[in-house]
């Protein structure tokens, strides 16, 4: 499970972004001190389609991607956002989050333009 950048909108022209990044096991062996366990597959991106998108605090997109799982890989994808670029908020497609929630209970945290939903942050 986890997580690959799509597109990129925080960019500068002459910059070639995030895009193509993807979630990783981690490496560093602190991170075994923390309870990571360093062999773990679980976070490695494995081609899942489910599409959401990250924002900051006021509402400026930052990336698009896709997870592989509506769990876990949002969770880590929202994480690697914080600190790459201040990303507080992760949006799902709204196809998908139908998919696995069914119809949207709370109108006020759907988009603007009526495709995202609001899922974690």
């Amino acid at each position: 499970m986890g997580f690959k950048i799509t597109k990129d909108f925080i960019k500068e022209s002459d910059e070639k972004g995030a895009v193509g990044i993807e979630s990783a096991k981690p490496k560093h062996f602190l991170q075994a001190f923390i309870g990571v366990d360093m062999d773990d597959q679980r976070y490695e991106y494995n081609g899942g389609d489910i599409k959401v998108r990250l924002m900051d605090d006021d509402g400026y997109v930052h990336y698009h991607a896709l997870v592989d799982d509506d769990d876990f890989s949002c969770e880590l994808l929202l994480s690697w956002g914080g600190s790459y670029s201040g990303a507080i908020a992760l949006e799902m497609h709204i196809d998908d989050y139908q998919k696995f929630f069914g119809k949207p209970k709370h109108e006020r945290f759907i988009s603007k333009c009526g495709k995202w939903y609001s899922y974690m942050g």
